[in-house]
């Protein structure tokens, strides 16, 4: 009986083995190389697609090259053709203002103008619309002018940074208006007190 049960367990085990060396075979002989031929063929698939695009890169440059080589020849020549004083000319027109620099003040004598002159007590004759323009300031055409600039040319300055100025200017000239109004009553006073017409003005 113990013989009997050797005997199978030998012939069982002489089976399995066979079996496990088929099947290792079978792995390391085909399974296996099968495997790394798949590898390789993917592996040499790619290598023909990287050699085509790179073929297909080469050809692409060589085909735009002699546009790259035209576009540099044109900028080679139109570096040679500046011409930096025409340049700068056209600089100017673009940004130049449009109005010429004001002139140098005369000296004038106001004194002729709002003080007496002569011994009858009475002051200068000159034309109260002369005298406003005499004494109107100058700067506030400029200023307008400017700032008609800055309206027409934005990118030349903002015209509403103009406005303080032109407003202090028309004050001064609102204050310089109610002093010759002021002397213009004044001198009316001098010329008409023999007739005791201004005793309004002195208060009494």
């Amino acid at each position: 009986m113990r013989t009997h049960m050797a005997d199978e367990s030998k012939n069982e085990y002489a089976a399995q083995l066979q079996n496990f060396n088929a099947e290792q075979w079978k792995h390391f002989n085909s399974a296996i190389p099968q495997i790394f031929k798949n590898l390789q063929d993917m592996d040499e698939r790619r290598t023909v697609k990287l050699g085509e695009t790179y073929r297909s890169f080469a050809e692409a440059e060589r085909r735009v090259i002699p546009i790259v080589s035209k576009c540099l020849d044109g900028m080679v020549s139109a570096a040679k053709a500046v011409d930096e004083r025409r340049d700068s000319a056209i600089v100017v027109e673009s940004f130049k203002s449009g109005f010429e620099p004001p002139g140098d003040y005369p000296f004038e004598d106001f004194s002729q103008h709002l003080s007496r002159t002569g011994s009858d007590g009475t002051i200068s004759n000159t034309p109260k619309g002369e005298r406003e323009r005499d004494l109107a300031p100058i700067p506030r055409d400029a200023l307008n002018k400017m700032k008609d600039v800055y309206e027409k040319n934005p990118q030349m300055g903002d015209p509403n940074s103009l406005q303080p100025k032109l407003s202090e200017t028309n004050c001064n000239i609102q204050k310089l208006r109610s002093e010759i109004h002021k002397n213009e009553v004044q001198r009316r006073c001098l010329a008409y007190s023999n007739f005791g017409l201004c005793s309004w003005y002195r208060g009494g």
